[in-house]
């Protein structure tokens, strides 16, 4: 049971920071290729004929859902962390229960 628990955070933690590399690959890939797009079509120096393709595959770029991907990992590592609250309270009142019968029985003779 202890070995969910442990990796859990980790992976969840490899998601967030995944997010993150993708989120910073793709800011590089758009920067990128808007310095080629200049560098091609507004400087006037190649023909325009595939300009109105290139724009409109610009303007159809997908999106993907970073952030409500980034509220899903949130929503399980939340899920996650009450869920071992939950288990750390039933130890403890075990625990605690065995401890206060152990006592009532040594000082209840």
């Amino acid at each position: 049971m202890g070995g969910v628990f442990a990796t859990k955070p980790k992976l969840l933690s490899g998601l967030y920071r995944d997010i993150g590399l993708y989120k910073g690959q793709e800011i590089q890939f758009k920067n990128t290729c808007q310095q080629h797009y200049s560098s091609i079509y507004k400087s006037g120096k190649y023909s325009n004929y595939l300009m109105h393709f290139v724009d409109d595959l610009i303007n159809n770029w997908p999106s993907y859902p970073i952030a409500e991907t980034a509220e899903i990992i949130s929503y399980f590592e939340s899920k996650s962390s009450k869920s071992m609250e939950l288990v750390i309270i039933f130890l403890a009142s075990v625990f605690g229960g065995a401890v206060g019968a152990g006592i009532t029985v040594i000082f209840g003779s």
